[in-house]
């Protein structure tokens, strides 16, 4: 009988490489995985030319991408894009925080695994995360999505098992956006970080040969019902359009327990202006209001029960 493979048996794992492409067997979980996709392209040359209808195809270079989605259980991802944290205190719970974004992070080894009678495994190497989502919403428990890009793969039936943290997830209750002070029925708040890594091969490759970090972007958007005109104040600069005043946002999941358990993730934004505030008024609902702002640096702190991430 042919064989399928169910989401019970697909295991997303990653590790920390020392050097960027040399793969190392992953060990680490990225989140509750709720979906994966990967893309590999080989960026056919197709060709047409006088005389004939049919084409020339050539190989030209490879390159590999994907994502990962699923409900946030702890931050060790934001490692790999904002920057490696300090790892402190002797117990549960245990802290990690940086004070500033770094300017590049380090890459990992990336493993999508199927693990049935006949196992199938690829193995990505050279991964940089470019782009993470983390969601707040009043309807689901959080979310966070990732998107990556890598250098190189290797499919082999050798797959490593999964690893399912037991960290608990958060709920909406835990969850909290404050942009100078805390706001109030919130529906929905994203953390957007975009660090553009891209990949090279130069002629002569098939596959790419170096990989670099680029730019960060950092961008947060939330939906709330209309309660007063404060954001809208803060959006236009008073009254009448003028400068705006530099808001610091900080989007906080936290499970409420002190001390043993306390598990807790905190991402503040500095310098943010808002680019977009829209008001939404109808006959049959709530009125809401939406904003989207930019900002130019930030931190993390967790809590949690691991006392090294990097492990």
């Amino acid at each position: 009988m042919t064989e399928l493979y169910h989401g019970r048996e697909v295991s997303i794992l990653f590790s920390e490489e020392e050097a960027i492409g040399t793969p190392i067997t992953p060990a680490r979980d990225l989140m509750f995985n709720a979906s994966a996709s990967a893309s590999d392209t080989k960026n056919i040359q197709k060709k047409h030319g006088m005389g004939t209808g049919a084409p020339k195809l050539a190989e030209g270079k490879y390159g590999v991408s994907g994502s990962i989605s699923g409900s946030l259980q702890h931050a060790e991802i934001l490692e790999y894009i904002l920057g490696a944290p300090t790892d402190t205190g002797s117990s549960d719970p245990y802290t990690h925080a940086i004070t500033s974004i770094a300017e590049s992070t380090k890459s990992i080894t990336l493993q999508y695994g199927e693990d049935g009678t006949a196992d199938i495994n690829n193995t990505y190497d050279g991964v940089f995360i470019n782009n993470v989502e983390i969601t707040a919403s009043e309807d689901d428990v959080a979310q966070i999505k990732i998107d990556w890009v890598g250098l190189n793969v290797t499919n082999s039936d050798s797959t490593v098992a999964a690893v399912v943290d037991t960290h608990q997830l958060y709920s909406m209750r835990e969850c909290s956006l404050s942009i100078g002070g805390v706001l109030s029925h919130i529906e929905t708040a994203t953390f957007k970080f975009s660090r553009g890594a891209d990949p090279s091969n130069g002629i002569g490759n098939l596959v790419p040969q170096a990989i670099k970090q680029g730019n960060w972007d950092i961008e947060v958007s939330f939906t709330a019902k209309l309660t007063d005109s404060l954001e809208y104040l803060k959006a236009i600069g008073g009254s009448t359009p003028a400068a705006q005043t530099a808001n610091t946002v900080i989007l906080t999941f936290d499970n409420g327990t002190s001390g043993e358990g306390e598990r807790e993730v905190v991402l503040t934004v500095t310098g943010m202006l808002y680019n977009t505030f829209d008001t939404d008024l109808g006959t049959d609902k709530y009125a809401t209001f939406s904003g989207t702002l930019f900002g130019t640096g930030g931190t993390y702190s967790a809590k949690d029960a691991t006392a090294n991430w990097n492990v």
